[in-house]
């Protein structure tokens, strides 16, 4: 009897994980674009952000997530 309560734990917990893993995926998967990070080659730290979306649908969420990344000054900017 002990055997299958161990078992049915440990079923349990599995089930338990998935559901959670599932919750944080669902929860934190939907960016609204990125913020790149970057240092020129004047020592400045230049923020770029790239939309997914238009911008007017933002002002409609409770909140917004954008991803950050580090670009690199050749990639991601289009100033020259």
């Amino acid at each position: 009897m002990t055997i299958l309560y161990g078992i049915l734990i440990f079923w349990a917990g599995v089930f338990a994980g998935y559901l959670l893993n599932a919750w944080v995926t669902y929860k934190f998967r939907y960016y609204s674009g990125t913020l790149l990070v970057d240092v020129d080659s004047r020592d400045k730290t230049v923020y770029s952000l790239i939309l997914d979306e238009y911008p007017e649908e933002l002002r409609f969420k409770k909140a917004v997530i954008f991803k950050v990344g580090a670009g690199t000054s050749e990639e991601s900017s289009d100033r020259k």
